[in-house]
């Protein structure tokens, strides 16, 4: 399986920063296994974005899911 992020806009319908892979970093005592956002730079004048996350599996489709976030 593979996970990548990109940043869009809260509506979803443009893309401020294209998608990047992330990477498997696995459990550790502190930590459980997740994949690590790629860098992402949020833009000065954003004021809500989300993070589009696209998993492509080895076998099947690829399935995208956009999380809203607040920017502070």
């Amino acid at each position: 399986m593979k996970v990548f992020n990109a940043m869009v806009t809260a509506d979803g319908k443009s893309v401020l920063a294209e998608e990047v892979a992330t990477v498997y970093e696995p459990e550790t005592d502190e930590e459980p296994a997740h994949y690590a956002q790629g860098g992402l730079m949020i833009p000065d004048s954003a004021e809500a974005v989300a993070i589009r996350f696209r998993i492509v599996p080895a076998e099947g489709e690829s399935v995208s899911y956009d999380v809203p976030i607040v920017v502070e």
